[in-house]
């Protein structure tokens, strides 16, 4: 990379393309050309000199990794709410296996509290549904409740 950071330099220079202005002549906007210059490398295109096109186009990656990381951010936060969730009914399986063993119960009878413990995980997700309606107002509970089961009163 520094050889080809070299080479892009001395092709830089040789090519008389250092720009006019006073403002490329730091460091800073000299690599940043040097980045703009690299980026366009191979395709044939040459790199622009004027300032407000190279500001756009370094405020446009910047704006574009911001981006990326909020995607990446939110993806990680879904992905450990549903891996917590997931803990969660593991341990109440593993409770609830436990107490089945403790006491005895006859092997239909598991069967039947596993396939329910299966029916509730895939219906709610591990989201406990009675909490969260019980933390709402009496009014909104009414509410929610009767647009749940309106289908199944009309019926």
């Amino acid at each position: 990379l520094v050889f080809m950071s070299r080479q892009v330099s001395a092709t830089y220079y040789s090519q008389d393309r250092v720009p006019a202005h006073s403002s490329y002549t730091s460091s800073y906007n000299y690599h940043a050309y040097l980045m703009i210059f690299m980026n366009t490398l191979g395709q044939g295109l040459e790199t622009s000199t004027f300032p407000g096109e190279s500001i756009f186009s370094i405020a446009l990656a910047i704006f574009g990794l911001i981006l990326f990381a909020l995607l990446i951010g939110n993806m990680q936060t879904y992905l450990q709410s549903l891996t917590i969730r997931l803990e969660e009914m593991r341990v109440k399986r593993r409770d609830s296996e436990q107490w089945m063993h403790h006491r005895l119960l006859p092997p239909d009878l598991r069967g039947r509290v596993r396939k329910y413990d299966q029916y509730k995980w895939l219906e709610t997700r591990g989201v406990d549904e009675e909490s969260l309606v019980q933390s709402l107002p009496k009014d909104l509970r009414r509410d929610i409740k009767r647009h749940l089961c309106l289908a199944l009163v009309k019926r």
